[in-house]
C-alpha cells in the first residue's frame, strides 16, 4: 500500500484488521481468546497448546484407545465413554499418589478439582465409577484429542466420518505399546484394568503411579520418551518446522538468560521487551529473528487483548449499575460513559508523570504525541526506546489494570482512593498470569470471560429479584 492512500492513511488512527473470528455463543464474548488459542498459537507451536502440558498423556490416551479396540466391545461413542472414564479417573488419582523422588507434577492433571481432594484423603480404596469430570471424555475430549490427531496418532471418528469412534494409527499403536510395557506388570493392570466397575486398593494405585506417572517421562529409561521426541520434532512434516523453531527459541532463551528462572511473566517480558524484571536479558540469535518477531507480535496482542477485555468488563459493570439488565441503554449513553473514562491526567498521576490534559475529546494524534514525548523518542524510534524501564509501557499499564480492574463484587466495581498505595510498576517481580489458557487475566484464577459470565449471571438474578419485587408491590 502507498502511504497517504485510502488504504494506508497518513494520519494514524485505530483500524480493524483481518476478520479472524466467527461469533459464537460462549464465554469468549470478544473472541480474543479464541483467536489466540485456535488460530495464532497453532501457527507458532503446532499441536502444542497451554492445556496439553504433559506429553505422557499422549501415550496414555493412545494406550486407552488401543485397549478399547483390542476388546470385543460395541464400536459406539457410548461404549468408548463407558470404557474410558473409569480408567481415566484412576489415572488422575494415581498422579496425586506418585511417591517417586522426582515427582513434581502440580498442574495439568485432568479432573484434579475432584480427584485431588479424594486422593489427599488417602482412603483405603477407590471406586472407579466416581463422577470426576463433566466432559464425557475428560481431558482427552477437552484438550488432547485434536493434538493426537494433529500428530498422526489417531484417526478421528464420529458422525459423517469413516469410523464411529477414534481409532489409533500405526504410530498411535506403537506409542500405546511402549506405554503398556511400562505398566503391564502392575497389579492394577493385571487384576483391575479389565473391569469398568472396580474398587482398587491404594497400594495398587501407588504401584501403578510409579510406573505410569507423568513424571516418569523424564527418566532416561522411559520407553515412550524416544517416540514422543521424534513425534514433536518431525510430525507432521508440514508444521513440524514451526514447532522446532519455537523449541529452538525456548532453548536459546534458557541459554542466554544464564540460569536465571524464566516463568510465564519473565518469558512475556523477555520476548516483548528483551529484558525482564529479574534483570535477565534476551537478544535472539540471527537465525531465530523471524520466530522471535512472530512471538513478540503475539505477546503484543496479549497486552492489547487484556486492555480491551478490561474496557469491556468496565462497560458491563457500568451497564448493570445503570439498570441495563432490565432495560436497554442508549448508544449515546454508552459513548458518553466510554468518553468519560478516558482521563489521561489520572493515568499520568498513577505513573508519577505530569498530566497531559487529554480526555475523550482529544485527537488520537495528541495521545500519540504525548506517549512519544514521555518516552523521549521519535515516532521512528518509539518501539526500541519504549522498554521495560520506560515511564509508560505495556507492562506498566497491565500492572495498573491488574490493580484497579478487579471488582469487589460480581456487579459493582469498588471505588478507588487516590491515597491507596500502588504496587511497584516498573521494578516488580514476575507477572502473575492467571487462567488455564495462559492469557493475561483480570482476576487471579479466572479468565476475563468467566468473570464477565459471572457478572451476567448476577445481573439475571438481580433482574429476576427486581421483577418479583415489582410484582409484589403491584399486587
Amino acid at each position: 500500500m502507498i502511504e497517504g492512500s485510502p488504504e494506508f492513511p497518513r494520519d494514524p488512527h485505530p483500524q480493524w484488521i483481518a476478520h479472524m473470528y466467527a461469533a459464537t455463543s460462549g464465554e469468549d464474548h470478544l473472541g480474543l481468546a479464541s483467536v489466540s488459542s485456535d488460530q495464532i498459537l497453532p501457527m507458532l507451536s503446532p499441536t502444542i497448546n497451554v492445556a496439553t502440558v504433559h506429553p505422557r498423556y499422549h501415550g496414555f490416551y493412545a494406550f486407552l484407545l488401543d485397549e478399547f479396540w483390542r476388546r470385543d466391545l460395541p464400536r459406539s461413542p457410548r461404549a468408548w465413554i463407558q470404557f474410558f472414564r473409569p480408567r481415566d479417573f484412576l489415572y488422575s488419582i494415581a498422579m496425586h499418589l506418585c511417591d517417586r523422588d522426582e515427582h513434581d507434577v502440580i498442574g495439568g492433571v485432568t479432573g484434579s478439582r475432584k480427584t485431588g481432594p479424594i486422593a489427599a484423603r488417602e482412603p483405603a480404596t477407590f471406586d472407579t465409577t466416581t463422577n470426576y469430570i463433566k466432559e464425557p471424555l475428560g481431558g482427552y475430549g477437552l484438550y488432547y484429542r485434536s493434538v493426537l490427531a494433529g500428530l498422526g496418532l489417531v484417526y478421528p471418528g464420529g458422525p459423517r466420518l469413516p469410523y464411529p469412534v477414534d481409532v489409533p494409527t500405526e504410530k498411535g499403536k506403537d506409542l500405546a505399546t511402549t506405554f503398556r510395557s511400562e505398566i503391564e506388570v502392575t497389579a492394577y493392570y493385571q487384576q483391575d484394568f479389565d473391569q469398568d466397575q472396580a474398587v482398587v486398593t491404594i497400594e495398587r494405585v501407588r504401584e501403578y503411579a510409579r510406573a505410569a506417572c507423568l513424571c516418569r517421562l523424564r527418566a532416561p529409561d522411559a520407553t515412550d520418551g524416544p517416540i514422543l521426541r521424534d513425534l514433536f520434532l518431525e510430525e507432521p512434516r508440514e508444521t513440524a518446522p514451526d514447532r522446532r523453531a519455537t523449541m529452538r527459541m525456548l532453548l536459546d532463551i534458557a541459554d542466554r538468560t544464564d540460569g536465571q528462572p524464566v516463568d510465564q511473566g519473565a518469558f512475556r517480558q523477555l520476548v516483548f521487551f528483551g529484558t525482564a524484571s529479574n534483570g535477565s536479558r534476551y537478544e535472539p540469535r540471527g537465525d531465530l529473528a523471524d520466530t522471535h518477531t512472530r512471538w513478540r507480535l503475539y505477546q503484543a496482542r496479549e497486552y492489547y487483548a487484556f486492555a480491551l477485555t478490561g474496557m469491556f468488563v468496565n462497560l458491563c459493570d457500568w451497564g448493570i449499575e445503570q439498570g441495563g439488565d432490565l432495560r436497554p441503554l442508549s448508544l449515546d449513553a454508552v459513548a458518553d460513559q466510554v468518553s468519560a473514562g478516558l482521563q489521561f491526567d489520572r493515568l499520568a498521576a498513577l505513573l508519577d508523570l505530569p498530566g497531559p490534559g487529554l480526555d475523550g475529546s482529544a485527537p488520537f494524534d495528541a495521545l500519540l504525541d504525548w506517549l512519544v514525548g514521555v518516552v523521549g523518542a521519535s515516532a521512528e524510534t518509539f518501539d526500541e526506546t519504549c522498554g521495560l524501564d520506560a515511564p509508560v509501557n505495556e507492562d506498566a499499564l497491565y500492572r495498573l489494570g491488574r490493580h484497579f480492574g478487579e471488582p469487589a463484587s460480581p456487579h459493582r466495581r469498588r471505588s478507588h482512593d487516590a491515597r491507596e498505595p500502588l504496587p511497584p510498576v516498573r521494578a516488580s517481580g514476575a507477572l502473575d498470569v492467571s487462567g488455564m489458557d495462559g492469557h493475561l487475566s483480570l482476576r487471579r484464577g479466572r479468565s476475563p470471560e468467566r468473570l464477565i459470565a459471572s457478572c451476567a449471571r448476577s445481573a439475571r438474578a438481580c433482574g429476576r429479584a427486581r421483577r418479583r419485587s415489582s410484582t409484589s408491590r403491584i399486587g
